[in-house]
């Protein structure tokens, strides 16, 4: 019986993470533009109305997508 919750941990995981990306996702498409922050040799720093913060960073040489996702959670009190 453990060997089984073990392999649904994963797939527990996995389906949070798509949920929190498409509300998030589906948040973005009605929000307003993007607000422009700040560009650093070539990493472009935007900021959404909701408060989510990307990070753009284009490269080239490469025809695939990277998405890199850290979430900030706890207290805004924290010394992050």
């Amino acid at each position: 019986m453990l060997h089984l919750r073990t392999q649904r941990q994963p797939i527990r995981l996995l389906s949070c993470v798509s949920l929190a990306l498409f509300i998030g996702l589906t948040s973005v498409s009605q929000a307003a533009d993007p607000v422009k922050v700040t560009s650093i040799e070539g990493i472009t720093q935007y900021r959404l109305d909701n408060g989510l913060q990307v990070l753009l960073y284009p490269d080239p040489s490469s025809p695939k997508v990277t998405i890199n996702l850290t979430v900030f959670v706890g207290s805004r009190h924290e010394g992050y």
